[in-house]
């Protein structure tokens, strides 16, 4: 992932706690312990580069973002290879 930081690769895997259902950039953020808008500036890049992807709209009106299957097994590998 060229032009990412470590920090985001971690954070990248990390996210792969909330799995392949949709989220809104709030819960990444509770998460990483981030603001909110910090996680959704990460969460907008991510989609850019067709790491996630828009799910739409939630019930509280904020986007909500979900990994590919494929995209959700190579983030859980960064994990790995941390280890």
């Amino acid at each position: 992932m060229r032009g990412f930081s470590a920090r985001e690769h971690e954070l990248l895997a990390e996210l792969t706690a909330l799995g392949r259902g949709p989220f809104p950039a709030v819960t990444a953020g509770r998460l990483f312990g981030i603001p909110e808008q910090a996680a959704e500036d990460f969460l907008e890049r991510l989609t850019d580069v067709s790491l996630l992807e828009m799910a739409g709209v939630g019930a509280t009106g904020l986007p909500q973002y979900r990994f590919h299957e494929v995209v959700l097994m190579f983030a859980r590998s960064l994990a790995g290879a941390r280890c």
